[in-house]
């Protein structure tokens, strides 16, 4: 099976939960191991600030006035990556909200889908998944709460995850139960 480099995975930042919150970052990783990121510039029509999100990502709202890129700019960037490909995202409901609002505000179509990981990883795996995000995420010594840092932990962690399921099927593949051989009486 010819797999690609990395799990292609987006990851969006927001300005609070809920339904006025808005997206103010987003990060990829590409198959072939590109990566994107941009910080948004708010849309006028936005105006939903966490304080407590803030805290949490660190993204000032000056710095998204001074430094965001045009919601049609980032679309346009993100259409031309994705085009036609599957991103994965861990926290679905979230991403999509925010990425809808983001191309209904640039009145844009967006040309690629979104996917929960939960597509990609079995039960016990997603059980597991909280425990090996923070496990790679100290190991690489990568901050999280930004969009590219989160996409590039969510990317290498389902990484090693479908590696070590490949190869839990590999072995038992190896393994061959049969029935016990009859002992042959001469």
């Amino acid at each position: 099976m010819n797999m690609p480099l990395s799990t292609p995975v987006i990851d969006i930042e927001a300005s609070g939960f809920g339904l006025s919150s808005y997206p103010i970052e987003v990060g990829l990783v590409l198959a072939n191991g590109a990566t994107y990121c941009a910080l948004v510039k708010p849309h006028t029509s936005w105006g939903h600030w966490d304080r407590g999100a803030e805290k949490v990502h660190g993204i000032s709202l000056n710095e998204l006035n001074e430094n965001g890129k045009a919601i049609a700019d980032i679309c346009q960037d993100l259409n031309t990556l994705c085009d036609d490909q599957i991103l994965y995202t861990d926290c679905w409901a979230h991403d999509y909200h925010w990425l809808s609002k983001l191309y209904t505000a640039a009145g844009v179509h967006c040309s690629f889908r979104l996917s929960p990981i939960e597509h990609l990883l079995s039960e016990p795996q997603m059980q597991r998944w909280s425990q090996r995000k923070k496990d790679y995420a100290r190991e690489a010594n990568i901050k999280t709460h930004r969009a590219l840092n989160d996409a590039l932990i969510i990317s290498e962690a389902l990484d090693r995850e479908l590696l070590l399921n490949d190869i839990d099927a590999q072995v038992l593949s190896l393994i061959h139960i049969s029935e016990p051989t009859r002992p042959l009486y001469i």
